[in-house]
């Protein structure tokens, strides 16, 4: 699972709930994305579009469904 984050949103921001279902956060990198950018499983500008959204400004990306039976869902 990625969760994706505007640079301008602070993790304490973000809705308790998601932070819940995440569960602990480790900083990965930061990305430049720009809509000719290729990401490997999601569309670059559903993200785009969903980090540079005032109300969200996050994209969780959940891995295939394969994988998904693995997951920590919170508590």
């Amino acid at each position: 699972m990625y969760l994706y984050v505007h640079s301008d949103k602070k993790v304490d921001e973000l809705p308790e709930k998601l932070i819940k279902l995440v569960g602990q956060l480790a900083y990965v990198m930061d990305l430049e994305l720009t809509e000719e950018r290729k990401l490997a499983r999601v569309d670059v500008v559903e993200v785009m579009k969903s980090l540079n959204d005032e109300d969200k400004g996050y994209f969780i990306q959940m891995p295939p469904s394969e994988l998904i039976s693995n997951l920590y869902f919170g508590d």
